[in-house]
């Protein structure tokens, strides 16, 4: 059996989606925790000399382990979200149950003005094949815009 040719997605493409996605979430966290350390270590300034070196060690396991896990979340986060498959459950819906008699009549323009080779701007049926297009014209947006990737599509 023949492999599916799926897209190929390349480490550019994956630094751009995880930058896309909750990033935001994490420079709020990140700085807000950046103050909270600063603001302990004036409020501790004249002890600094009299600090154990095991508690600085301590200070740079926390800030690396919380650099380390918000990246595993903000990666997991933008790979969960840009392959959610829940936009294309939804419009294969749409598409098989919600426009099915769209589609037919979209079908029957296409096939007789095929079998007649009349001009299509003149065509009288032209505008059969409308609604189905407003839908691949709607998932075009969403690949576009990054809100369902092409894998998923």
């Amino acid at each position: 059996m023949k492999r599916p040719d799926y897209p190929t997605v390349s480490p550019w493409q994956r630094i751009n989606a995880i930058l896309r996605s909750e990033w935001q979430e994490f420079a709020r966290t990140f700085f807000i925790t950046l103050a909270v350390i600063i603001a302990t270590l004036v409020a501790a300034e004249p002890h600094l000399s009299s600090i154990d070196p095991r508690i600085w060690w301590a200070l740079a396991f926390c800030a690396i382990s919380y650099a380390v896990s918000s990246f595993v979340s903000i990666y997991k986060s933008a790979w969960t979200k840009r392959y959610d498959p829940t936009l294309a459950l939804k419009y294969m819906d749409v598409f098989f149950v919600d426009i099915e008699k769209d589609r037919k009549l979209a079908t029957e323009a296409l096939l007789v003005f095929h079998s007649t080779s009349s001009e299509w701007r003149t065509y009288s049926n032209r505008f059969e094949i409308d609604p189905v297009l407003d839908l691949l014209d709607d998932l075009g947006f969403l690949l576009q815009g990054e809100q369902i990737s092409s894998w998923v599509l």
